[in-house]
């Protein structure tokens, strides 16, 4: 094994859409990049594929822009912008579908014009849902105050719960059920969802403003993965493609590189870098790339929790008759009402609109089926994808054909030349709803460790298409580029050890000084049983304390908590810690800009924040 000689400011592990964008910009802000992607080609999930004389790409390159006329306004085109890349895009037509049975035919409910309210009151009365005036009016002003959310408004409420957002602020029980049946579109509860995604994605529905998108000029790798590819290479950046990083090498809870095989030659070396940024989903770093030892205990928590998310997805492919799908929508999302809830069960996309190549004598249809449905009962199968899609013959799949056979083409079925069924892997794309998210894009406990996968807290209000990899792509590019390489001198006047351990004393005395002139000790006494809230405060000047609350009481103490912990809080510097202790930013501010991260009883700390009033804790 050898050390190569030629050192790196960042490393990206993964060369897809993201790691192009984030190594384009980092190499034009001054950076050296080397981009390392294990495939024979970029592109992560927008690889393009060939079946049957087509190609396509694996996943979807489409955009999901909401309550944006004009797609520019997007922060994936923005950060695209940023990076020189400029993107022709057209509007596709999109339908939600909600289908009963009745008999053998379905009944089609499709929504393909908003109309303001007035759409989801018929949306609700196709349900089935009677719906007095009383419960309309609230129903409506619930739309109209979701409505005058500013994007930035939902930004600072990520760690919020749907559900806990419900229960405050609607009166009616059954304006309350409407609005919690989102959480069973995603197969997830309201008490995890999060408010924005719900709050951004009805109330833009309610405007009548939601938008598809598509780019102009091909597939994936025709619009973005090579001209993303040309651009950073055009600047500097180094990528290798078969390349498998086998090691993230860190010493002393600092990044110093990685160890890389050549697909190729089986040759292995160690590349140094100051940063390497982990640009793969999770359930593909973990655990062989991402250890234990790596990850905190909520970072921990987190990805195990993705993981459990994944799923494999089928990809039902059609090959048609010319004609046969003229008058078919873009994109069909369906939902099945059979068992008296929304419950997703797939979409039809007509792929002309999504950069298939196909031949001019043939259409080309898609049916994409969510394997990680309750209920679906194929979740993580591992036989063939053929067998699979026999056996939900007559549930998902038979159900979505149904609705091109009886409501869009008729005698579909008759017109199919060929047809094929995939696999497509689901790495928790839905995770990024949950409130609660413990993944940042800087590691908690490895300097010049970042993260910027699918799963990954960015303050994103929108959890789908490529405005989830725009704003994953801007944290990590503004989070990386805050730090700051220490000089190979210290400057005159630098802190030495001494000094630092007296200033990081002096700064935390200024929170613990807070503390002892708010503390209400009448609010103490009132807490039912003792509480310890432990502190770890990252950085040069940092440190770790423990504050107990006990009968009315408070002791701090340095150092790891001996007894079971209440709360964690996980602060990025001293500074974080006493400006948010004080109150001179909200903990909702510092959890949103990356400064704090918190594990524990929400209840308990919302009771901390009163005991010690005017500081978040």
């Amino acid at each position: 094994m050898t050390v190569e000689q030629k050192k790196y400011d960042t490393i990206l592990v993964g060369g897809g859409v993201c790691g192009l964008i984030v190594a384009t910009i980092l190499q034009k802000r001054g950076q050296k990049v080397l981009v390392l992607e294990r495939e024979p080609q970029l592109g992560g999930k927008c690889s393009e594929l060939s079946w049957d004389g087509i190609k396509f790409d694996h996943f979807s390159k489409w955009e999901t822009i909401y309550g944006s006329k004009d797609p520019r306004d997007g922060i994936f085109l923005k950060i695209c912008q940023e990076a020189g890349l400029k993107l022709d895009w057209q509007e596709v037509h999109w339908q939600v579908g909600l289908i009963k049975e009745h008999g053998q035919k379905p009944e089609l409910h499709s929504i393909n014009d908003w109309s303001g309210g007035k759409a989801l009151l018929d949306f609700a009365a196709f349900m089935g849902v009677q719906i007095n005036e009383d419960q309309k009016k609230e129903l409506l002003s619930v739309l109209e105050r979701w409505v005058s959310f500013t994007y930035e408004d939902l930004q600072k409420m990520t760690s919020i719960s749907l559900d806990r957002w419900i229960n405050e602020n609607i009166k009616d029980e059954l304006v309350r059920m409407f609005f919690s049946l989102g959480s069973g579109v995603t197969d997830t509860a309201a008490t995890e969802q999060s408010l924005p995604h719900n709050a951004w994605t009805m109330g833009n529905m309610y405007k009548g403003k939601s938008v598809y998108i598509t780019f102009k000029g091909g597939s994936s790798m025709d619009v973005l993965i090579r001209p993303l590819e040309k651009l950073a290479k055009s600047h500097g950046a180094e990528i290798r493609v078969n390349n498998t990083v086998k090691e993230i090498v860190i010493e002393n809870n600092k990044v110093q590189g990685v160890w890389v095989s050549d697909n190729l030659t089986y040759l292995t070396k160690k590349v140094l870098a100051k940063n390497v940024i982990v640009n793969v989903p999770v359930y593909n770093a973990y655990p062989t790339l991402l250890k234990n030892e790596m990850l905190s205990p909520g970072e921990l928590a987190y990805v195990q929790r993705v993981i459990a998310t994944y799923s494999k997805d089928l990809l039902c492919y059609y090959i048609l008759e010319k004609g046969t799908t003229k008058d078919l929508p873009g994109h069909f999302h369906g939902y099945d009402l059979t068992s008296g809830v929304p419950t997703y069960m797939g979409e039809i996309v007509q792929y002309k609109h999504f950069g298939a190549k196909v031949p001019k004598n043939v259409d080309f249809l898609m049916t994409y089926i969510p394997g990680g449905r309750s209920g679906l009962g194929y979740l993580n199968y591992e036989g063939s994808p053929n067998e699979v899609s026999y056996e939900l013959l007559d549930s998902v799949r038979c159900k979505l054909l149904k609705v091109i056979n009886d409501n869009m083409v008729p005698s579909f079925e008759s017109k199919i030349i060929n047809s094929g069924v995939i696999w497509a892997p689901n790495y928790g794309r839905y995770s990024t709803m949950w409130f609660d998210s413990n993944l940042g894009v800087k590691s908690e406990l490895v300097e010049g460790l970042y993260f910027a996968s699918d799963s990954v807290d960015c303050s994103c209000v929108g959890t789908l298409g490529l405005e989830k990899v725009g704003a994953v792509a801007t944290k990590c590019i503004e989070i990386v580029l805050q730090q700051r390489p220490a000089a190979p001198v210290p400057p005159r006047g630098a802190l030495t050890p001494k000094r630092i351990r007296d200033r990081r004393e002096r700064l935390a005395n200024e929170a613990f000084d807070y503390i002892n002139k708010v503390f209400n000790k009448d609010l103490a006494l009132k807490l039912k049983e003792k509480v310890v809230l432990q502190y770890n405060v990252a950085g040069p000047r940092g440190g770790k304390w423990q504050l107990v609350v006990e009968n009315g009481e408070y002791k701090i103490s340095e150092g790891d908590a001996i007894q079971p912990v209440t709360v964690t809080m996980n602060y990025d510097s001293v500074e974080s810690f006493v400006e948010v202790t004080t109150g001179e930013i909200g903990g909702l501010k510092a959890y949103t800009t990356g400064k704090l991260r918190f594990q524990g009883s929400r209840s308990v700390l919302q009771e901390l924040n009163k005991i010690i009033p005017g500081g978040k804790a």
